[in-house]
Formats: structure tokens, C-alpha cells, sequence
């Protein structure tokens, strides 16, 4: 089951009741994704487009960047403010040790973490934030996987666990089937074959000091001898899931540029808070690709990519009673093994990776058989607020040689069926040639939350550089703010009008809501009813104020609540409730 976030009401049933009932909490009047949305939109940012993460004059690449999700900025009931966390590998310089960084401000200003209580190094991270506000960060110390966390975003960090040796470690937080709690796992590359480490995560880290229980000993998981490349994705009811490309073929050989085939395992059984786990079911075959584990493509000749395969889990639009979620994978394919036009695919399961859906390209560019230019390292996030996807690439549809690239992205609405127009999010073109053998790196993360999602980037274009841009042209960290315009229409009927629904936002569950009633306005409250036998439903939209007020941003979040606050003058045989935090 998924972890709801602590910002979503709980009510107590007062006496037993046939109905459901739905609360709405205010938000701020701002862009937020719909089902019927007309375009992407990157925020400006302290008058920026992009925002220039590491302010450093050292080259640095391979990103990562999370959104804690139940941190509001000072609290605030703006769900779209965000606290953040980035990092990314360290300078190429003697000595150096991590770079990262926090913002309390939605990524316009950004200031340097402690990271002197855990291990030196700095390559390969991910981060993730957990449903208690917990941050998680991976990366390698030397040759040594290690896992660090903190109570405070990335500010400080109160602990680590060296997992041992490897390489490329993805990381993931969620559900713990086996303590009803929480979890953080990490997969990586080591001797030949994808293992994976889990621990149970018993609560806010700022609570107690042994909320991070003990870390299960490094587990080859089944049948990926020779597998690399992946990811890890904890699910809504908790299962594991890790994703590898095999084979992956030997660099400045014709087996690095491909095919291989793109592999996922399950684990279901959580861990203890002593790290006692069972095992990896076999693996299944998504895909194949024709993408190797070393493919040359002119924006990146010398480090090369791979398929990049990455996974991503939310709940099930189709089904909203569906414990498993649906679970996406994004990954690069191309037409045939040499050549450089690079697109960017999404398929999803509904069945814990079972079985998996016909492949849809996401880039949009050059019509159904694209236009040649090349599209990779893709990342991928859903928003667990709206249920709804997003994936981002690095992308060379205005680079007339195909040798320079910047960051496009896309959102689905329903499930990943249909994706909206790509938008580019990257204002320049950056040049990984220019930047030396290392081009753009292996790979970068993205996160969405609330609305709104982040993806950072390696970038040495002079569009991003709102500091001195003496280092070009090393890359340095960046990163957006994402938000989609909705498509609304705003209903008033005149002066001391009550508010009314004009258009529901981001339905998660098996149909469409049915048309509320009238509002009554009730003090500082105003009063919705609507039949509704859906379940599991998250819903945003907007209502109008009286005449000449604007629109109010609405959270529709299901409930079998009980209890008082119905409307009974409209008629309906059950009354559905919606309530605002302030009223209009």
C-alpha cells in the first residue's frame, strides 16, 4: 500500500455510513497538470530559465536531484513549495569530496551540505526523500557502495552504511511489507551481477537515532550474471523491483553498441528491522533494444551510453484498487545497431512487471519515424499526488551536426498511454564534446511532487550560467522547475455567485467523477456535494470565487470518512463532501 503523505487530512468515522466522503484543502492559484493540459511550462527562477546548481568553476556531471514531499516550504499550505536536495559527482580535482546542496527556496538559491561525518568520495549518486521527510543518498566512496541519511534534507547527515564494493548503485524509499513501516533499497553492479541491499525505516530520522534499522547483507539477484545498467523501484505495496540491461558488451567493440535486452526482478517480502530478506524472484523480459552497454552517438563518442533503463511506480490510473500500481520503465532504443538516431521509450505494467505494454516513443520530434537526431540518458518520475508521469532526456533535435543536446520533457496524464507535446527545459545547447571524455556522464535523476518536477542536468552551455562562466566549458550541475498549464474555465454567475466546479484535475481511478452539485457557502468553508463511488481518488480542480475573484486551486483527496458535514439539500441519495481549508 502506499504511504499517504502527512499533509493529507485524516478524519475520524463518527457513525457508520453507506457514502463516502471527499476534503478539499486550498491551494495556491498557480499552474498545476490536468487531464487536458495545453503545455509544459519552465518556471523562472530568480528571473532563470535554469539555475546553476554547484555556482563552481570545476567541471562536474552525472546529477541527482529530490523533492521531499511532505516538507512545504516554512510549512506552508502551498503543496507546489518544495525543499530540495542535488548532488552530483565530485570535482575532477585532487582531494575533492562531494558536491551537495540544498534549497529552501524551490531551487532558486542553493547552499552547500555538511558532508564531513560521512565517507569521502562522490561518484555514482542518487538521492531519493522517503514518506517521513527522510533524505537518502548513494554513491561510491572509492570502490565502496555507501548509503548515507539525514534528518535535516541534506543540510547535515546522521549516518551511513558502507555496503561494499560495486558500481552505479540506484536507490528507492516506500512501503515495508515486513514491518508496516518503510524501507530504502539500493541495487548496483558487483562481480558480474546486479545485488541489491534493503533496510527497514521505522520513522522520522530527527525522532530517534536507530530509525534505520540494519542493512541485509548484498544479495546477487537471480539470473543477472552479466547484467549492469539499472535501477531500483520500491512499489505501492512495497515489492522491489530492479531493472538491468544484458548483455552489455565490451567497450570499443562492436558487442558495446548492442543488442541487448532490458531484464526486471521482483522481491515481496520486505525487510526486518534486522535485515532478514528473502530472495529475487526470476528474472522477466521487457525489451530488447538496440542499445549496448557502450553505444557511440556523436554527442557522446567517448563515454558512450546505454540503454539506460529506469523505473518509476505510482498508483494504477485504470484501477485505482489495484495494489500493485502500474510501474513504467523508460529506456533508449534506435533502429539499427550503428545508428545515431536515439529515441526514448516508455512501457508499463500492471501486474508487478509480469507482463508489460506495447512500447511508446516520447520524443516527438521528426514525425513517427523521427528525424535522425539522437535522444538518451532519460530519466522518469511519477507524481504521487496526481498518479500522473513524467520523463526527460538530453535531446539533439536543434543541433544541426547532432553533437550538442539539451534537456526536453514530456508528461502523461493517463497512465502512459498519450503524452503531451515535448517541451524544451534546457534553454541552451550544451556541448559534451567540448566538456572531455567524460561528455554528459552516465546518467542523472529527476523527482515530481505536488505538481511540479525538477530534473537536473549536466550543462556548459553560457544560457545557465547567471554567475561568472570563467570554468566553460566544464558542465556544472543544473536544474527547472516544471509545471503544465491547465486548460480551465472558470465559471461565475454574477455577484455573490457560489463557487462551483469548472474542471477536475488529475482523476486517478477507474472513470471520471460525476458533475458535483451547487456549493453552498458555509462561513469560511464552502460545501460540495457529488456522487462518487470510485476509490482511492486524488483529485485536483479549480472553483470561482465571487464575481471578479479569481480561480482557487482545490485538492479532492478520497476518503470513507463518516461523520457530519453532508449537504442535504441537494437531492442526491449519498452525498460526497468537499471542504476547503479557508473558503473563497
Amino acid at each position: 500500500m502506499f504511504m499517504p503523505f502527512p499533509w493529507r487530512r485524516h478524519f475520524v468515522r463518527s457513525a457508520p455510513r453507506p457514502s463516502t466522503r471527499l476534503s478539499l484543502e486550498a491551494l495556491e492559484a498557480r499552474t498545476l497538470l490536468s487531464t487536458s493540459p495545453s503545455s509544459l511550462v519552465v518556471d523562472p527562477l530568480n528571473g532563470f530559465n535554469n539555475v546553476n546548481i554547484a555556482q563552481s568553476s570545476q567541471g562536474q556531471a552525472e546529477t541527482t536531484i529530490a523533492i521531499d514531499p511532505i516538507n512545504p516550504i516554512n510549512h506552508s499550505l502551498d503543496l507546489t513549495d518544495s525543499y530540495l536536495f542535488a548532488a552530483s559527482n565530485a570535482p575532477p580535482v585532487a582531494g575533492s569530496n562531494h558536491f551537495a546542496a540544498y534549497s529552501s527556496n524551490e531551487g532558486v538559491t542553493w547552499t552547500l551540505s555538511n558532508v564531513s561525518t560521512i565517507p569521502k568520495g562522490g561518484y555514482d549518486e542518487q538521492a531519493t526523500f522517503d514518506q517521513y521527510g527522510n533524505l537518502f543518498l548513494t554513491y561510491l566512496a572509492g570502490s565502496n557502495v555507501v548509503v548515507a541519511w539525514s534528518a535535516d534534507g541534506g543540510k547535515t547527515f546522521a549516518g551511513y552504511k558502507v555496503l561494499g564494493p560495486g558500481d552505479q548503485p540506484s536507490i528507492s524509499t516506500g512501503y515495508d511489507p515486513a514491518t508496516g513501516k518503510g524501507s530504502v533499497w539500493v541495487s548496483y553492479q558487483n562481480g558480474g551481477y546486479i545485488q541489491a541491499s534493503g533496510a527497514a525505516v521505522s520513522g522520522p530520522l530527527y525522532t530517534r537515532t536507530n530509525t534505520v534499522g540494519t542493512f541485509s547483507k548484498p544479495q546477487n539477484v537471480t539470473g543477472s550474471a552479466g547484467g549492469d545498467y539499472g535501477d531500483t523501484k520500491v512499489g505501492l505495496n512495497g515489492d522491489v523491483m530492479v531493472t538491468y540491461q544484458n548483455p552489455i558488451g565490451v567497450q570499443g567493440q562492436a558487442s558495446g553498441q548492442g543488442p541487448s535486452t532490458i531484464y526486471v526482478n521482483l522481491y515481496t517480502g520486505g525487510v526486518t528491522t534486522k535485515g532478514k530478506v528473502g530472495t529475487f524472484l526470476a528474472p522477466v523480459t521487457v525489451t530488447t533494444t538496440n542499445v549496448g552497454g557502450y553505444a557511440t552517438i556523436p554527442a557522446q563518442p567517448s563515454d558512450t551510453i546505454d540503454a539506460e533503463a529506469n523505473l518509476a511506480w505510482g498508483p494504477d490510473p485504470s484501477n485505482a484498487s489495484n495494489p500493485d500500481g502500474r510501474v513504467y520503465l523508460v529506456y533508449t532504443n534506435r533502429p539499427t545497431l550503428t545508428s545515431a538516431a536515439t529515441d526514448i521509450y516508455v512501457t508499463f505494467s500492471e501486474n508487478d512487471g509480469t507482463t508489460w505494454s506495447q512500447p511508446v516513443r516520447v520524443n516527438d520530434d521528426g514525425g513517427p519515424l523521427g528525424d535522425g537526431k539522437s535522444h538518451f540518458l532519460p530519466a522518469i518520475a511519477v507524481d504521487h499526488s496526481t498518479g500522473f508521469v513524467a520523463v526527460t532526456w538530453y535531446d539533439a533535435r536543434n543541433s544541426t551536426t547532432n553533437t550538442t543536446a539539451q534537456i526536453y520533457g514530456t508528461v502523461s496524464t493517463d497512465g502512459g498511454l498519450t503524452w503531451i507535446p515535448n517541451v524544451q527545459i534546457g534553454a541552451g545547447l550544451s556541448n559534451g564534446v567540448a566538456a572531455g571524455n567524460f561528455n554528459f556522464g552516465d546518467y542523472d535523476t529527476m523527482d515530481y511532487a505536488n505538481g511540479v518536477f525538477y530534473r537536473s542536468w549536466a550543462d556548459n552551455s553560457s544560457t545557465v550560467f547567471q554567475y561568472p562562466n570563467a570554468h566553460l566549458p566544464d558542465m556544472t550541475p543544473a536544474t527547472a522547475r516544471v509545471s503544465v498549464v491547465a486548460t480551465t474555465s472558470v465559471v461565475t454567475s454574477g455577484a455573490g455567485a457560489s463557487p462551483a466546479l469548472s474542471q477536475t484535475q488529475g482523476f486517478q481511478g477507474a472513470s471520471a467523477p460525476a458533475t458535483p452539485g451547487p456549493a453552498t457557502s458555509k462561513g469560511s468553508q464552502s460545501v460540495v456535494s457529488a456522487e462518487q463511488n470510485s476509490e482511492s481518488i486524488d483529485h485536483l480542480f479549480t472553483a470561482a470565487g465571487k464575481a471578479g475573484q479569481g480561480a482557487v486551486w482545490f485538492r479532492w483527496t478520497h476518503g470513507d470518512l463518516g461523520g457530519a458535514g453532508s449537504d442535504p439539500t441537494d437531492g442526491l441519495a449519498t452525498d460526497e463532501v468537499f471542504q476547503t481549508v479557508g473558503g473563497l
